[in-house]
């Protein structure tokens, strides 16, 4: 499946990685690397995320960092759209995009 990204997931991208590069450049492109490879991943097996209440709509979270990615799969399109890139730590109800 083709991915595609909302412009809030571009902006979560970039603050996650603005804060972390306050730290450390190198961390900061390996964290964003990693979050990019986890959206691939799920461009080509789109059913590896838990369902949210929402149709069609799923959450990851990424095992070696403490982000969550909500995408949608747009089954008529053959392609993920990626809505949110958060904080686990942020995300109140698992079930339901952050807003």
């Amino acid at each position: 499946m083709r991915v595609r990204y909302r412009q809030l997931a571009l902006e979560d991208i970039d603050a996650i990685y603005k804060w972390i590069a306050a730290h450390g450049i190198v961390t900061a492109a390996g964290v964003e690397a990693s979050i990019f490879e986890a959206i691939t991943l799920l461009g080509r097996f789109p059913g590896f995320g838990s369902m949210t209440d929402e149709p069609d709509t799923y959450r990851w979270p990424m095992g070696d960092y403490r982000y969550t990615i909500f995408y949608r799969i747009a089954w008529e399109d053959d392609a993920i759209e990626v809505l949110r890139v958060v904080d686990s730590r942020r995300v109140r109800n698992l079930k339901h995009i952050p807003r």
